[in-house]
């Protein structure tokens, strides 16, 4: 797995890092996470490898999103863009 920290967050694949993503061939599987702190996400994968870009990630002492997709990738389960979509409650961020 690997994680790009920045500054800035993620503007999607058109930015910066989304367009590094994309030069070097990896598949976007989601923008965006119904979750509250960090719902600035961008997340792909190079063959198997996840690849999460969050900006700011310890900006906060709650849980983020990264918090709740790094422990199935850990397990080297394929996170899906439905699956972090679900992360939201019927629309309402926890």
């Amino acid at each position: 797995m690997i994680l790009v920290a920045s500054t800035t967050a993620p503007a999607g694949p058109e930015d910066v890092i989304g367009q590094a993503m994309l030069k070097v061939g990896c598949q976007v599987e989601r923008f965006l996470a119904p979750v509250e702190p960090g719902n600035l996400l961008l997340m792909s994968y190079k063959d198997e490898v996840p690849i999460i870009s969050r900006a700011r990630m310890f900006r906060s002492a709650k849980p983020n999103v990264v918090d709740l997709v790094l422990p199935p990738l850990l397990a080297r389960y394929h996170v899906t863009g439905w699956e972090v979509a679900g992360l939201g409650h019927g629309g309402l961020l926890a």
